[in-house]
């Protein structure tokens, strides 16, 4: 595993002041003249990409097979992957599909699929990436 990923320490501080941010000013201009929607999407990408097992593929390729069996079984979600998938440029589905699971609200849903696969994260995760050491 690469010794230079950041920790989990602190991509968390990262999502957190981010989300701080969020909840503090309200509004669209925090989305447009602040840029809230990258931050958060650049910290759910450091926590998505965090631990990746390196394989073959580029880390976006993987990361879009990660959110195609987080959301194999549904419908509703399914179609949003339909909608924004571009073969062409695989980050930018990845990219777009953290915006509009934040924007709609519905990442931590989509996520929560993974707390009931035991085999979902050891294929795609070194075993220890997520560990916090007290």
């Amino acid at each position: 595993m690469n010794t230079s990923l950041p920790s989990v320490n602190n991509l968390l501080s990262n999502i957190k002041s981010t989300v701080e941010l969020l909840i503090q000013f309200r509004g669209d201009s925090l989305t447009t003249k602040y840029g809230a929607i990258e931050r958060l999407r650049l910290a759910i990408l450091a926590i998505l990409s965090h631990g990746l097992k390196e394989n073959t593929g580029d880390i976006y390729e993987q990361l879009w097979q990660l959110i195609v069996r987080l959301n194999a079984n549904s419908q509703r979600y399914i179609r949003l992957l339909q909608d924004i998938y571009s073969k062409e440029n695989i980050r930018l589905s990845v990219e777009q599909w953290i915006d509009q699971s934040v924007i709609s609200q519905c990442l931590s849903q989509q996520l929560s699929c993974a707390i009931n696969d035991n085999d979902l994260l050891p294929n795609y995760y070194y075993s220890k990436c997520f560990s916090v050491y007290f």
